[in-house]
């Protein structure tokens, strides 16, 4: 791998905290330094360990309960995703059976990814 030279300026305190830190954890000023950039580039990654993806514990809780009727969606998903149609005018029909389930879960959706792009 490539190295670059990186180089900054630090007043006599900064230097002086940084001589000390490193000294105690065994360090040079080198590696105190590059440990130092690669933990600020990993937090600023936008990389959120805290994210509710990284929650191993997810997979075990309980299901969520959508209301009557959306029993079997995760079963018959497939006719709902892949509907298959010839032309615009069939698709205009197409969840006429289902039309109410496949709003309310349209309108769930906008509603979290609301409340996502908030936080």
């Amino acid at each position: 791998m490539r190295r670059k030279l990186v180089q900054t300026v630090l007043d006599a305190e900064e230097h002086s905290a940084l001589v000390k830190l490193a000294k105690k954890k065994g360090l040079t000023v080198k590696d105190a330094l590059r440990e130092a950039v690669l933990r600020w580039t990993m937090k600023e990654s936008s990389i959120d360990p805290n994210d509710p993806i990284f929650d191993t514990a997810l997979g075990r809780r309980k299901a969520q309960d959508w209301g009557k009727g959306t029993e079997r969606v995760a079963v018959d998903h497939d006719k709902f995703l892949y509907v298959p149609v010839k032309s615009l005018s069939e698709l205009r029909g197409a969840f006429k059976t289902d039309e109410r389930l496949v709003r309310e879960g349209i309108r769930e959706l906008e509603r979290e990814h609301r409340k996502e792009a908030r936080n």
